[in-house]
């Protein structure tokens, strides 16, 4: 939401339109550390890596409801973390999101099945807490 682009810009006029702020979110990423390659996505190691200290952060946040999963690369580690968890993966929303860069529509949540044409894809107005 800090960067200065339009994707950022677009995050926050979405997150404002549901009243949300800043301070209701805790960005985080699968894999909390810098990554000196980040020519290509995560590796299997990195996201295993990254499990155990999202599970401290979540356990540390009682008042999560709702896990924003911002692209694939997101998916990927939460769907590892869910089977590794599955009773706190449980007490949590997982809403996926896709961004559709350069396009007015910007970030969008996937209804249902697999995305594709009539797949009930829309802009995302859930009203609630978020973790990006």
């Amino acid at each position: 939401m800090e960067n200065d682009d339009h994707s950022a810009a677009l995050q926050c006029e979405l997150l404002a339109s549901v009243k949300l702020t800043p301070a209701d979110l805790t960005p985080w990423n699968a894999y909390p550390w810098y990554r000196h390659d980040q020519s290509s996505g995560l590796r299997s190691p990195q996201i295993t890596e990254g499990l155990d200290p999202l599970t401290r952060l979540i356990n540390v946040m009682p008042k999560l409801e709702v896990v924003l999963l911002q692209g694939g690369e997101a998916q990927t580690p939460w769907k590892r973390f869910a089977r590794k968890h599955p009773n706190i993966a449980a007490r949590h929303a997982a809403v996926e999101t896709y961004t559709l860069a350069g396009r007015r529509s910007g970030m969008l949540t996937r209804q249902s099945g697999k995305p594709g044409p009539g797949d009930g894809l829309r802009p995302s107005r859930r009203s609630g807490k978020f973790w990006t």
